[in-house]
């Protein structure tokens, strides 16, 4: 059953291209996607964290995250800017509160990138202090209350998705208590179980009026999948793994301004839109992203494990 767990690289171009097909259907899938792009970014944040964090060490683990994704989100939302003439404003260059920015901005994915460049900035502060995970509850209930009446959208509102991937970190080294074939099974079971509700239906289909918020339900819709996702993250990536992950970027990116440039109706017209998106994303990653990578691993990566070593060494 080894054979149906996608390894890291794939699953996370897999996750990307749920949002691209989100966008070019009627399915609900894009939601899920970036919810499980959370729970990613949990489990590989927290071991970023355990291998290069520590009190004097926040200000180069914050730039490391910056490093690795304002470049290419500046290049490509400023790119679809001037394309489409849409006015920007601080948050479109910041990242931060983008979310909660109801204007029109030119990539359709930026209030994402928001969310998780809050938790980059949160991380350090949850770990110094080593907050309880279960305490984080009680910020995302308020969160949800926020958003709702004033339209703010802070990081707490997906609390649950980036705790579930620490918490994966966390028990790494555990066996498994569901196989994840198992776990896909009891997700399809679920999807299966939605599907046949009627008041559920409309939160798998963009056409229909949703019973439960986008996100809570792509939040609850991913948790028979957790076990799944752990099995992903404990096979050990190749290279070519690394990249075919590393491609989800630049596709999440691009993929949105191209089908609303193209403004293709027909199935094939969006197939070939599609297939279009993932070639300029190809084209951007390995003539922009990897130089980048490359520069980044060079400088600041190998700053950071130098400092480690030093307060290692001071430890012992």
């Amino acid at each position: 059953m080894r054979g149906l767990v996608l390894y890291p690289g794939a699953f996370r171009l897999f996750l990307a291209s749920l949002v691209l097909l989100s966008h070019v259907s009627g399915l609900e899938t894009g939601r899920l996607g970036v919810a499980l792009f959370f729970v990613l970014s949990g489990y590989w944040i927290s071991d970023l964290w355990d291998r290069q964090g520590g009190p004097g060490m926040v200000p180069l683990f914050l730039l490391n995250r910056v490093l690795r994704i304002w470049p290419l989100y500046m290049l490509v939302m400023i790119a679809s800017a001037l394309w489409f003439h849409t006015p920007l404003g601080l948050s479109n260059f910041t990242i931060f509160g983008v979310a909660s920015n109801h204007r029109v901005n030119p990539l359709g994915v930026e209030w994402s990138l928001d969310i998780e460049a809050q938790f980059y900035a949160l991380l350090p502060l949850l770990m110094l202090l080593n907050v309880r995970l279960l305490l984080l509850a009680i910020p995302c209930a308020i969160a949800w209350w926020v958003d709702y009446r004033f339209g703010v959208r802070t990081v707490f509102l997906f609390a649950p998705a980036f705790a579930a991937g620490m918490l994966i970190y966390r028990y790494r080294a555990k066996p498994l208590l569901v196989p994840p074939w198992v776990s896909l099974a009891a997700f399809g079971m679920l999807t299966g179980v939605i599907y046949a509700v009627p008041a559920l239906r409309g939160n798998l289909f963009k056409s229909q009026p949703d019973l439960l918020h986008v996100d809570v339900f792509a939040m609850l819709w991913l948790t028979p999948l957790l076990p799944y996702v752990a099995g992903s993250l404990r096979l050990k990536s190749s290279p070519l793994d690394r990249h075919v992950g590393n491609l989800a970027y630049p596709l999440y990116l691009v993929h949105f301004p191209i089908l609303h440039a193209l403004g293709l109706t027909s199935p094939v017209e969006k197939l070939l839109a599609s297939a279009l998106a993932f070639g300029v994303a190809l084209l951007l990653y390995v003539l922009v992203d990897v130089p980048i990578e490359k520069g980044r691993y060079a400088s600041l990566d190998a700053l950071i494990r130098a400092r480690a070593r030093q307060r290692r060494a001071v430890a012992t």
